[in-house]
């Protein structure tokens, strides 16, 4: 009988748990809106650069600590890692495959402590 692959919510439904049950204040799909910036646009208005990520880690300020990218298979490439964490300020880690998944706190914790 083949082993039923895991899909990247489910990957990402066991790095949320296992955050949370560590006291970790974690969220998932979590839209952070950035600060405003001017665009080359044709009407030239400012406008806020922003990112949905997979995972995050919040402080006690509700300030964003980490971000979580997610990807169901161990071979992913996660090549949004470092975009992500010039845009946000904070470091990204990624979590790839579930074995990744359910050692999540022990990866994160260097990052929230």
């Amino acid at each position: 009988m083949e082993a039923i692959p895991y899909t990247e919510f489910e990957v990402q439904a066991v790095a949320y748990m296992l955050l949370k049950r560590a006291g970790y204040d974690a969220h998932g799909e979590y839209v952070w809106k950035g600060p405003k910036v001017q665009h080359t646009t044709r009407t030239g208005k400012a406008r806020t650069m922003g990112a949905r990520f997979d995972l995050v880690i919040l402080g006690t300020k509700q300030e964003l600590l980490l971000i979580l990218e997610v990807k169901k298979k161990e071979q992913a490439v996660i090549g949004k890692l470092g975009r992500y964490s010039s845009l946000a300020g904070v470091p990204a880690i990624g979590i790839r495959g579930m074995r990744e998944a359910f050692e999540v706190v022990e990866k994160g914790k260097p990052y929230v402590l």
